[in-house]
């Protein structure tokens, strides 16, 4: 396991119609910001154990004080138009591992995955059953993996592997994951036990 990795967890701030908005189109902006809350508390339950835990904001970031448990957590603003600009930003700064914000299955577990997986591999990464991934971890910056990708879609992972394999690095793929974005991810996430938790916000 690499040592004391640095783990960013990117994620959007917590405002009222600004967060899973697919889903709110199906259940509304008040209850899709509950469902957002209660994934972002998993991730942060997630990563909270190790050391090196650190996140990184896009919007306003004062919708973060009502969370106690990142009172001690370093904090850095998104920087780059696109995600792929802001995720390369992070690692360019020395980030180890990045993970999004709404996966239910991303735990613990997982992360300690990942870092493990970075002592034989260049690149690690966790797949999502939409064609994306929802980690990736680097033992060395390596940036271009980040360019001509098709954000947002699915062809978001097979292109980074093929950016992989152009520069001659290795990929430890870890198991596929998926995230809470629309009507029927929600109801799968309430029959995966999330049931009590994704609830509208008060």
């Amino acid at each position: 396991m690499v040592a004391d990795p640095r783990i960013a967890l990117f994620a959007k701030a917590p405002v009222l119609g600004e967060v899973k908005t697919r889903l709110a189109r199906d259940i509304g902006d008040t209850a899709a910001l509950g469902v957002y809350r209660t994934l972002f508390e998993r991730a942060v339950a997630a990563v909270e154990r190790f050391d090196g835990r650190e996140l990184w904001t896009v919007g306003d970031a004062r919708a973060f004080a009502e969370f106690a448990a990142l009172d001690d957590w370093p904090r850095y603003e998104q920087a780059g138009e696109t995600l792929g600009e802001r995720m390369s930003n992070a690692f360019e700064h020395g980030v180890d591992i990045l993970i999004g914000a709404d996966i239910p299955g991303l735990d613990n577990t997982y992360l300690q995955a990942a870092a493990n997986a970075l002592t034989t591999s260049d690149l690690v990464l966790g797949p999502t059953e939409d064609g994306g991934y929802c980690l990736i971890g680097m033992k060395a910056y390596h940036p271009h993996v980040f360019n001509d990708i098709d954000w947002s879609t699915a062809q978001v992972l097979d292109q980074t592997l093929d950016r992989c394999q152009a520069e001659n690095l290795t990929v430890a793929l870890l198991d596929t994951l998926w995230d809470v974005d629309t009507l029927t991810d929600y109801e799968r996430a309430k029959r995966a036990g999330l049931g009590n938790e994704c609830q509208p916000a008060d």
